[in-house]
């Protein structure tokens, strides 16, 4: 395990329609103090620490430090459509319109010159041609 960044919080992802659900498990992590939630160039990070009391004596499992999770959004997600809360040991993320397509859709052109036409059809002629001949090769060694 890295120093500092032992701690890795569980996270489940729920799409409900166009929207986004994020959970984490953030058990013993004070959400006011130690965890912050951004939004950056169509990604949500998730970032925090969790701290470990000062005990000097005992035994524990449990893992402390920094983590940081990240999930990708289409660049349009503004901070208006995210909502967060925290409760029981659980950070509860809303992704408002995650899902929708917010770019503007355009029509794509479809050139209509035909001097391309004309290259594919000798290139397929051409290639009959050797099919044709290779056809005939074959015909005039079996006579052999």
């Amino acid at each position: 395990m890295r120093p500092g960044f032992d701690f890795s919080p569980g996270v489940e992802l729920h799409r409900e329609g166009d929207d986004l659900d994020v959970s984490l498990e953030l058990p013993g992590v004070d959400p006011e103090k130690d965890v912050k939630l951004e939004l950056r160039s169509g990604k949500l990070i998730i970032s925090g620490e969790r701290r470990q009391e000062k005990n000097e004596k005992g035994y524990t499992e449990f893992s402390y430090g920094s983590f940081s999770r990240t999930i990708g959004l289409h660049p349009g997600v503004t901070e208006d459509q995210v909502e967060a809360n925290y409760d029981s040991g659980v950070l509860h993320v809303r992704v408002t319109g995650a899902y929708r397509d917010q770019s503007p859709s355009r029509s794509i052109p479809i050139s209509t010159d035909r001097s391309g036409q004309g290259q594919l059809e000798k290139e397929e002629k051409s290639e009959e041609a050797v099919e044709n001949a290779t056809a005939a090769d074959e015909t005039l060694a079996e006579k052999s």
